[in-house]
């Protein structure tokens, strides 16, 4: 994936480097940041990426986690804010919305940091005051949420799933406690 600068580009795939573009270094794709550094590139992590798509910081990033509910109480969120007179985004199951208009069709739970940001910067431009995201099991072992600040994390509920993914149900319930133990996050 690319995201346009005025001069260049950001990206998080070596295959897509061009000279002086920026690679989104991540825990994805670290591995790989020496195949980028070759190619003349220079390596951000995802603090300096934001300052270069000019997020707004002061956005209140909304996770929510769980077996099942996501996809609800996002949405009810969404909407409540709405009403209010908020101005707010949302990315999940459903695709990713601004302010009441679809930006993109179903995808991931929740998307590759890239494109997180990418809505994010959306959301910056079209002066959201909330971001509300699901947060999947899968999107936390991934580290697919580095680098973002919530100002608030939901929980919904625990059910046996996904194991084909995390192998047992211990490790399924690991994974959703990374939301709420690591800061980094």
């Amino acid at each position: 994936m690319k995201l346009k600068l005025d001069q260049s580009f950001i990206t998080d795939n070596t295959l897509e480097c061009e000279k002086d573009c920026y690679f989104l270094k991540t825990a994805q794709n670290m591995n790989f940041a020496s195949d980028a550094l070759e190619k003349g590139v220079k390596i951000i992590d995802v603090e300096e990426c934001k300052k270069l798509l000019k997020i707004d910081e002061n956005i209140k990033i909304i996770g929510i986690t769980g077996t099942n509910g996501k996809t609800t109480t996002a949405a009810a969120i969404y909407s409540i804010l709405l009403d209010l007179g908020f101005k707010c985004g949302l990315c999940g199951t459903r695709g990713a919305f601004i302010n009441d208009e679809q930006i993109d069709e179903k995808s991931l739970t929740t998307s590759p940091i890239l494109k997180t940001l990418e809505y994010l910067q959306l959301a910056t431009q079209k002066k959201c005051d909330f971001f509300i995201m699901e947060v999947s099991s899968h999107a936390l072992v991934q580290n697919r949420i580095e680098g973002l600040k919530f100002a608030a994390k939901i929980f919904t509920n625990i059910t046996q799933d996904h194991l084909d993914f995390h192998g047992n149900f211990e490790n399924y319930k690991a994974a959703k406690e990374l939301f709420f133990t690591d800061e980094s996050l």
